[in-house]
């Protein structure tokens, strides 16, 4: 895989923010996780990611070149967990595509396992634990944006329980 070119990952301040929370869901198709919580455009790095999360690393993102993202979380208001989106926009194709690989090979370090989501093509499913909660996950790529949907719970899931939300990303991802 060819390594892209090193790039500024913050845009210049006058820079308008991309159109993200277009592409993302209106509405969560997990139960009961279907409040919204809040939906943000981030701009740099340090807004984005913490410590590493999940397999999500700023050192990762600068590496491949990130240039912004949106998230946007839904919960139930009575119970723990919650349903998570997230658009990672990149300067490169190649970028977007090394980012998806690592951050996936990363959080294989939390000890979870790995699947295909039927019906999206090219995508990946993980699940895995961190802390006390269990999180399954499903990434794809678009162009220069990686997709991710995340649903997190205090108990473990069968795998299969994000897909029906990966296929409703795919559909409104572009």
């Amino acid at each position: 895989m060819s390594q892209p070119a090193s790039s500024p990952t913050v845009p210049p301040p006058d820079t308008t923010p991309p159109p993200l929370g277009q592409y993302v869901l209106a509405e969560s198709p997990i139960y009961p996780y279907t409040q919204f919580n809040s939906g943000a455009f981030l701009r740099t790095t340090q807004d984005i990611f913490g410590p590493d999360v999940w397999g999500l690393s700023r050192d990762l993102a600068v590496r491949n070149g990130l240039v912004w993202a949106y998230a946007q979380t839904f919960n139930s208001g009575s119970q723990p967990g919650g349903f998570l989106e997230y658009i990672h926009e990149f300067w490169s194709v190649d970028g977007a595509l090394a980012f998806d690989e690592g951050a996936t090979r990363n959080a294989c370090l939390y000890g979870g396992s790995v699947f295909e989501i039927p019906g999206v093509a090219g995508a990946t499913g993980q699940r895995f634990r961190n802390g006390g909660q269990y999180a399954l996950r499903a990434t794809f790529v678009r162009g220069k944006r990686r997709y991710t949907v995340m649903l997190t719970t205090p108990t473990l899931m069968p795998a299969l329980e994000i897909a029906p939300a990966a296929r409703f990303a795919a559909a409104a991802a572009r």
